[in-house]
């Protein structure tokens, strides 16, 4: 024990006694930390997602990964006959559960207070089995078992009942839908891709359609051909899911694949923890995170860890030379070579156990900052939660090992009959690793400015991209409840007469949202010639309105009675893989209907630039009860006044409706969302790698110019100018970042190339990216040459060489 104490008591006196070099290193190294700590919570975050529930190893997801018309069709929903026709046919199948995602928002009214409610689905009666469900009312066995039962949120009850029992009151879904509370579960974790407020039975959505239309229609359960229900399979201990996933198709083949069917099918399963980072088909629950993108935010807190320990590291063999007698009287009184190496490896976690408590704090100041650009709702009180606490361990030891370990294994190696012939020593220790060392930090510098310069590029060139439509001043209203849909023509007759509404129209989905499949072909071809393209129903005025330039034929018109739903607008790039003559109206059929082509508009990009251009067809509608959103074009010259007046309009219409609208330029750029949030958290991040690179630089830099104080003296007493002495300091330096420079441009482009891979619109990769970064390592050196000239201005000649 008393060994131990002596360590640690030398290794704060030894850290003490150089307090200027102490607190570089200190905060170079806590800055580091706290980068490595914030991206290890988040990456730990990300990974986390539906693990926590009871059985994720042995849930998995079916999804559909076949083909339509010939052309990829992923998509994460399935037939709705589907998930029992597996229980009951397949082996290793334990059970499952269907969950029926309503494809717009719903109104839920109690009491009469209405509100718009995203996490609404309908679900089996298994699906407490699956997922996290902390009951705190109701039967979890129950719950869900016959028509029109629901179970909410603890967060849902408040909202709605307040201090009353929420269990048995009825809440009055979709304005028909008449639902009883049978039990009310905690609120889950917010990491799992499934968010959900209201869960209903599976069971009402067959009774409830019936009850109110006579058919099923587009909610029916039992149709094989209608992919629009989310299945999961709980498989037994000892399945095999390779083979459960080779067995779907032959057992449902008869049911699912009909003679004139478009459809090549093919189903995959997921597994329940790996949907959020590596799933990324068509109608997704909810937007997934990107495996990429957290493999390389892990990247960069390797990187940080490793700039921070070579700023530790070159401070620590610089400063060699001057414990090189305090060695060589050690191993003359008897210390081993061991122990000196424990010595200073106990110097090193002390350093790095100061700079973890300093990241610490900073680390509750920061989570805010931290949270705005990770889009994150991350707390301090998550370092103290156990796989936090352990991943911090294995940084507090990784960082303390890349740190001290060199150091102590190259003073512990000083031979006493040389050193204790000269009070310096060697006067090069490290000098050659610290050359390296000071490459390798200015390389991974220079390549996260390359990395940020072309991250900003792209994201700029999304922005500004002419997308074939018109954002600007656009806003869309929801209409998806059966009373707004209803009175949409009176609605719009309330705005159109003003001079601020430019224009107004409705249509199935925005730019952006998922939009059906359809596979088109000439009245002279046959079913294997279709071409399937994405479809969009819309109303009369949609192109004028969204500014949809039209390249030949007409636009759709109230004035010409045979422009029914059986009328249809291509674009050019539909018309040009269909071989329509853009001159002349045609007719189109898909599968067995028939539609009329009135016009051929520009090509328009209503997907994220992730994708490439994709033929596209506009369906008119001109029925009266339809469509989920009201698109409102205003003039811009008073927002406030035109927001304020189709409010009034709203209230109007439809009195006790919530008013909410969106500007079509944030729906879109909820597209890039993820994109949005890793440049966000590199720009920070590279700023912080400079920042830190820069404190270690100037340390290292500060002690050799102390170290060379009297050669610059003697230099100065010779006659030698400043700028003489500025290319002598500058030299080491400028060759140092040339050489990193000339390793960071491939590396750069290896992975600016990688990333922009994923956008089939992007930038060029052009020299400008890898020239302008060399400005800031210049300025670093500038900076650094400058404040070390001024010192050595400001020392005295004779009183330096007098102390030498």
């Amino acid at each position: 024990m008393a060994i131990i104490t002596n360590y640690i008591l030398t290794g704060f006196r030894n850290l003490w006694k150089n307090k200027f070099y102490t607190i570089i290193s200190v905060s170079g190294l806590a800055i580091s930390l706290l980068v490595a700590c914030l991206l290890t919570i988040y990456v730990i975050d990300q990974y986390s997602y539906d693990k926590h529930h009871k059985n994720a190893k042995r849930i998995h997801r079916v999804v559909y990964t076949g083909t339509l018309s010939g052309e990829d069709d992923n998509t994460a929903k399935t037939p709705g006959p589907m998930g029992p026709e597996l229980v009951e046919v397949l082996e290793g199948v334990e059970t499952m559960v269907r969950l029926r995602v309503p494809d717009n928002r719903f109104t839920v009214t109690y009491n009469g207070q209405t509100f718009f409610e995203k996490g609404f689905l309908f679900a089996d009666s298994t699906f407490f089995d699956f997922f996290e469900g902390d009951f705190l009312q109701g039967n979890p066995r129950e719950a869900l078992s016959g028509p029109f039962k629901v179970v909410i949120t603890d967060e849902a009850a408040e909202r709605y009942f307040k201090d009353e029992d929420p269990i048995g009151k009825t809440l009055l879904a979709d304005y028909d839908l008449e639902v009883t509370v049978s039990g009310v579960v905690k609120k889950g974790s917010k990491n799992s891709h499934i968010d959900y407020d209201f869960v209903v039975s599976f069971s009402t959505i067959k009774v409830w359609r019936l009850k109110n239309s006579g058919s099923l229609g587009v909610g029916d359960i039992t149709n094989w051909q209608w992919l629009h229900i989310y299945t999961y399979l709980l498989l037994n201990e000892n399945a095999d899911s390779k083979q459960i996933e080779a067995s779907i198709l032959p057992a449902i083949k008869k049911s699912f694949v009909t003679p004139n069917s478009p459809r090549e099918p093919a189903f995959s399963l997921q597994a329940l923890p790996d949907i959020h980072l590596h799933s990324n088909l068509n109608w997704e629950i909810g937007p997934n995170g990107d495996a990429s993108q957290v493999r390389f935010m892990l990247l960069i807190a390797g990187i940080m860890l490793i700039i921070g320990s070579i700023n530790f590291i070159n401070l620590a063999t610089a400063r060699a030379t001057n414990r090189a007698k305090d060695v060589g009287i050690r191993k003359v009184a008897g210390a081993t070579r061991g122990q000196l190496i424990i010595q200073f490896m106990s110097e090193s976690a002390i350093a790095v156990g100061l700079a973890f408590v300093v990241a610490s704090i900073l680390i509750v100041f920061t989570i805010p900052t931290f949270n705005e650009l990770s889009k994150s709702e991350f707390s301090w009180q998550q370092l103290l939660e156990p796989h936090f606490v352990t991943s911090a361990f294995g940084i507090y030891l990784t960082t303390t090992i890349l740190s001290g370990l060199y150091p102590a294994l190259v003073m512990s190696s000083f031979k006493p009959s040389l050193i204790l012939k000269s009070s310096k020593g060697n006067k090069n220790v490290g000098g050659v690793l610290r050359k390296y060392l000071v490459i390798a930090q200015f390389a991974a510098t220079l390549t996260l400015i390359t990395g940020l310069y072309f991250i900003r590029e792209q994201m700029a060139f999304i922005k500004n991209k002419k997308l074939g439509f018109e954002t600007e001043q656009t806003l869309s209203v929801p209409i998806s409840d059966p009373i707004p849909r209803n009175s949409f023509g009176a609605f719009k007759n309330r705005l159109i007469n003003r001079a601020d509404i430019l224009g107004m129209t409705r249509s199935g989905v925005l730019p952006g949202e998922p939009y059906f499949s359809v596979g088109f072909r000439r009245s002279d071809q046959g079913l294997d010639e279709r071409v399937n393209m994405n479809g969009l129903v819309v109303g009369h005025d949609f192109i004028d309105v969204m500014g949809i330039p039209l390249i030949d034929g007409r636009n759709f018109s109230k004035d010409i009675a045979s422009d029914t739903n059986w009328t249809v607008l291509l674009s050019k790039e539909a018309a040009r893989k269909m071989g329509l003559g853009i001159a002349t109206p045609d007719m189109v059929k898909a599968s067995q209907s028939s539609f009329k082509v009135v016009g051929i508009i520009d090509d328009v990009h209503f997907k994220s630039l992730h994708n490439p251009l994709e033929p596209f067809a506009l369906f008119l509608n001109v029925q009266q009860n339809w469509g989920q959103h009201a698109i409102i074009k205003i003039s811009g010259h008073d927002v406030v006044e035109s927001i304020g007046a189709i409010r009034d309009a709203w209230q109007k219409t439809n009195p006790g409706y919530p008013f909410q609208y969106t500007f079509l330029s944030d729906s879109l750029a909820n597209m890039y969302q993820s994109e949005q949030r890793f440049e966000s958290m590199f720009n920070g991040f590279a700023a912080i790698a400079i920042v830190v690179g820069f404190i270690g630089l100037f340390g290292l830099s500060a002690y050799t110019t102390n170290q060379r104080s009297r050669e610059f003296s003697i230099r100065k007493v010779l006659g030698a100018s400043v700028s003489t002495i500025m290319q002598l300091l500058g030299r080491d330096l400028v060759m140092l970042a040339v050489v990193a420079y000339l390793i960071s441009v491939p590396l750069s482009w290896y992975l600016v190339s990688n990333w922009l891979a994923g956008f089939v619109y992007r930038v060029e990769i052009g020299a400008v990216g890898f020239i302008l970064p060399l400005l800031i390592p210049g300025l670093i050196i500038g900076i650094i040459i400058l404040s070390q000239l001024y010192k050595i201005k400001a020392n005295n000649p004779a009183e330096i060489l007098k102390e030498n």
